[in-house]
């Protein structure tokens, strides 16, 4: 058992589910000490249509979500994870 804290975004979907899942088992307390960032818009298609929206929700809610874990202090590590889908704009 452990007594780490992390905070997963994207918790709802496929990858994040699963990541809450492990890290609930191993013990981890779901809150702050670590970010395991997975929430994203990630619809190729719909990128290609609104390539101006899927960046401001994706890497400018990344880059909010990094300055929101600096300003919070005591993150000491952010796990960022992607979807091959970015390649194929």
């Amino acid at each position: 058992m452990t007594n780490r804290t992390i905070l997963v975004t994207g918790e709802a979907g496929f990858i994040g589910s699963h990541i809450v899942d492990a890290c609930t088992a191993a013990g981890y307390r779901l809150v702050h000490e670590v970010v395991c960032h997975h929430a994203a818009l990630a619809d190729v298609r719909a990128s290609l249509a609104d390539p101006q929206g899927y960046t401001r929700v994706n890497a400018i809610g990344a880059l909010n979500l990094l300055e929101a874990a600096r300003e919070q202090g005591g993150v000491r590590r952010v796990v960022f994870a992607s979807t091959g889908g970015v390649m194929t704009a």
